[in-house]
């Protein structure tokens, strides 16, 4: 896999230089894209109706927009070129197993329909290259191939975030310490000042606890959302069903701490929020967070109509408005944030 992807950079960047001097090599396709094929010998070709696949890497100027080998999950699609739109359509013509191709999109081409990014230039390229590394027959193939990619990425993934893990818990221990800040840690890593014991039972998988938040970044102590402060326009508790939560895993780990009335300030390692994919311009990859929490209201033996989605949801998916900054923490008889 790490060869597959210096590989592709190797391609990428020498077709970049090259692109710079001369258009020799490329093939215009009708839409005003270019692209480039590197044949293999002896490769497998592909029919209408195959599943192609790929190792995917994108990338502007020298920034990579998207691996499949960081991912560690290989893309896959129908081969059906007649239904492709330029270029792919030109590019995946006759195409085996084995192949390459490079395909270079005008930011200007871009921008015409609406689609170019902010920190993207006029008159630059975005870079894609295909390496199309199996073909499979049926979907149950392809089912069959995700499968084995999903636990063996699953398996790395797992591998990474242990390590992170102690890498940021050390570094929420430092914090609390050169604050003088008391806090609980969960057997799952979440760290909680307590700054209001609550009454009543813990909260329970049979229970839906309705939560006053506002939410942070360890880093820089920029407030991302809240449903306390008028301006993030949604001021309500935030329900949450602890049988199926769909919350971040540092959410339900602090909720099954916490009591009806409990307040407490809540430090989320990364592996247990949002990971390495962030959430948005709001939370970067691999993004301690900050919670102030209050568990207003508890009612009990939830129950659901309706099959709840499998995928984790960020914590209200309402668009928050510009963020502030909060220039110190508060001393922790206080709740921080509003």
């Amino acid at each position: 896999m790490r060869k597959t992807v210096f590989f592709l950079l190797a391609l990428i960047v020498s077709a970049s230089a090259f692109a710079q001097n001369s258009d020799t090599g490329y093939v215009r396709t009708p839409d005003g894209s270019e692209y480039k094929i590197f044949k293999s010998a002896n490769g497998i070709k592909f029919n209408p109706g195959n599943f192609m696949q790929m190792n995917v890497v994108a990338m502007y100027r020298d920034s990579i927009l998207f691996s499949s080998n960081e991912e560690n999950m290989p893309q896959y699609g129908m081969y059906d070129t007649t239904n492709f739109p330029h270029p792919f359509k030109d590019a995946f013509q006759n195409v085996a197993t084995g192949d390459s191709i490079i395909i270079r999109i005008p930011t200007d081409s871009l921008m015409a329909k609406g689609q170019m990014a902010p920190f993207m230039q006029h008159g630059q390229y975005i870079y894609q290259a295909y390496t199309l590394t199996n073909v499979y027959v049926t979907k149950e193939q392809v089912d069959s191939s995700q499968k084995v990619h999903a636990a063996i990425a699953q398996a790395k993934e797992d591998i990474k975030n242990a390590a992170l893990l102690d890498k940021q818990n050390k570094t929420i221990e430092a914090y609390l310490a050169s604050n003088n800040l008391k806090a609980v840690k969960t057997s799952k890593g979440v760290y909680m000042v307590i700054t209001k014991e609550g009454t009543g039972n813990t909260v329970s998988v049979t229970d839906t606890a309705w939560v006053n938040y506002t939410g942070r970044s360890f880093s820089t102590q920029t407030v991302f959302d809240s449903d306390t402060d008028p301006e993030f326009g949604h001021v309500q508790s935030y329900p949450v069903a602890m049988s199926m939560p769909q919350v971040i895993p540092g959410w339900v780990d602090a909720i099954f701490q916490m009591k009806k009335g409990t307040k407490a300030t809540v430090f989320i390692p990364s592996p247990l929020g949002y990971g390495s994919r962030g959430n948005g311009e709001r939370i970067k990859p691999d993004e301690i967070l900050i919670f102030d929490m209050e568990i207003a209201k508890v009612s009990g033996k939830a129950k659901f109509k309706a099959k709840m989605p499998t995928t984790k949801k960020a914590i209200p998916a309402t668009k928050p408005k510009a963020g502030k900054v909060i220039a110190k923490p508060k001393p922790a008889t206080k709740k921080t944030g509003k």
